[in-house]
């Protein structure tokens, strides 16, 4: 089920956005903006029992980057594994992993992605509920690399005898 985002417009100026996900996520995608903060909940808890799946889109040729401005879900199990956690994705599915299950309440390192589109989950389950997560997303052109001339590959070197 698709549902809508709370969005709140702070300084067009800047195109600074906060979203703040809803109590009951489900699935959406929010395209065109950069700049922008997302919060988990602001000033309070996260649900329990979501699953939040949120596309992330900007125009073709630039790439997210991603810096934690807060961090705070349950801790990771003593085996490593997350209950409740934030992950990402290169892409519109869950196929292509750019991070692994983010838990505990360290600040994540800072996360670029290589495609357009990233996908954003964020799964909470029966237990505790913390204060979540803030993250501000930015885009930068996608760094092209330059394919050799079709001649040069072609051009072989050495010493060739001509019988």
């Amino acid at each position: 089920m698709r549902r809508r985002l709370a969005c709140n417009l702070r300084n067009l100026s800047e195109i600074a956005v906060e979203i703040y996900l809803p109590d009951e996520c489900g699935e959406a995608t929010f395209s065109g903006m950069y700049g922008v903060n997302l919060l988990s909940q602001p000033g309070r808890t996260y649900p329990k029992n979501q699953d939040c799946i949120l596309h992330l889109e900007v125009p073709r040729g630039f790439i997210f980057n991603i810096v934690f401005k807060h961090f705070d879900l349950e801790p990771p199990a003593e085996d490593g594994t997350c209950s409740d956690y934030l992950q990402f994705f290169n892409g519109q599915g869950l196929e292509m992993r750019l991070t692994e299950p983010l838990c505990g309440n360290e600040l994540p390192a800072p996360v670029s992605s290589n495609s357009s589109i990233v996908t954003l989950k964020f799964h909470t389950n029966d237990q505790k509920e913390y204060t979540g997560f803030k993250l501000m997303y930015d885009r930068s052109r996608a760094k092209i690399l330059e394919q050799p001339n079709a001649q040069q590959n072609s051009v072989s070197g050495g010493n060739q005898n001509v019988g």
